[in-house]
C-alpha cells in the first residue's frame, strides 16, 4: 500500500510538472505599436466596448470579433486596430496565431455622473482570452481643457485581478485617472487547455469633453 502510494504520487507531481511546462511554452501576444482609436464627436452617449482581436504571426491584426457592441464607438476601435502590430504569440519559441482582448471604456460628454449604457453582448469570447466581469468609469477631471484618450495595457493573473498597468500614451490630465480606474477592474481569467492561465488586456479610456448647456436667450 505505502509502495502504490508513492508511486501515485511521483506519477501525479510528473503530471503536475508536465502541465507546468507545457504552460511555461505559451507566450500571448503583446501590443507594439498602432493608432490609438478617434472618439466620433457627434456622439451623445458613452459606452462599454470589448473585441477580440485575432493576431498572425507576423503581428498583423487578421480579424476583430466584436464580443460587447457599443456604437458609434466599436468601429473606431476596429478601424485603429488595422493599423496595430503586435509581438506575435509564441508556443515553443516558434510565432503562431494568437488573439488579443481590448476594452474600451467611453465617458458620455457630461462632467458629472458617466454611466455607460448596457452593450449589446453579441457573442461569447474566446476561452484563452480573460473577460471582464466588472468595470469603472474614471471621473472627468474639471480642469482639463481638451478631450483625450488614455491607452493602458494590463497583466491579468490567474484568478482575475489586475497585476500590473502600464500606460501606452502621456495624457497628463487623464492618465493618473485611467490608472486608478483600470485597477477596479476585475476580469474571468483566461484558460489555456483547461487551466487559469496570466494574461493580458488592451484597455482604452475615452474623456470626452462636456457639453456646454446653451443659456436661454432674453
Amino acid at each position: 500500500m505505502t509502495r502504490w502510494r508513492v508511486s501515485m504520487g511521483l506519477a501525479y507531481a510528473f503530471l503536475c510538472g508536465t502541465v507546468a511546462v507545457a504552460q511555461e511554452s505559451y507566450d500571448p501576444a503583446r501590443f507594439k505599436s498602432g493608432t490609438i482609436p478617434g472618439q466620433p464627436p457627434l456622439a451623445s452617449t458613452g459606452a462599454l466596448v470589448v473585441v477580440e482581436l485575432e493576431i498572425a504571426p507576423s503581428g498583423i491584426v487578421t480579424d476583430s470579433v466584436v464580443i460587447d457592441d457599443g456604437p458609434p464607438y466599436t468601429a473606431a476601435i476596429t478601424k485603429a486596430a488595422r493599423t496595430w502590430r503586435f509581438r506575435p504569440a509564441r508556443e515553443d519559441g516558434a510565432a503562431v496565431f494568437g488573439k488579443a482582448l481590448v476594452v474600451g471604456v467611453f465617458r458620455p460628454p457630461v462632467l458629472m455622473g458617466g454611466e455607460l449604457p448596457k452593450p449589446t453582448h453579441v457573442q461569447e469570447i474566446s476561452e484563452d482570452l480573460p473577460y471582464p466581469t466588472a468595470t469603472t468609469t474614471p471621473v472627468y477631471p474639471p480642469t482639463a481643457l481638451y478631450e483625450g484618450i488614455a491607452f493602458v495595457e494590463v497583466e491579468i493573473d490567474e484568478g482575475g485581478w489586475v497585476r500590473e498597468a502600464v500606460l501606452h500614451t502621456t495624457e497628463e490630465a487623464y492618465d493618473a485617472l485611467a490608472l486608478e480606474a483600470v485597477e477596479k477592474f476585475r476580469f474571468r481569467a483566461a484558460r489555456r487547455n483547461g487551466i487559469a492561465v496570466t494574461s493580458y488586456a488592451l484597455v482604452f479610456f475615452g474623456f470626452r469633453q462636456p457639453h456646454t448647456a446653451r443659456q436661454p436667450r432674453r
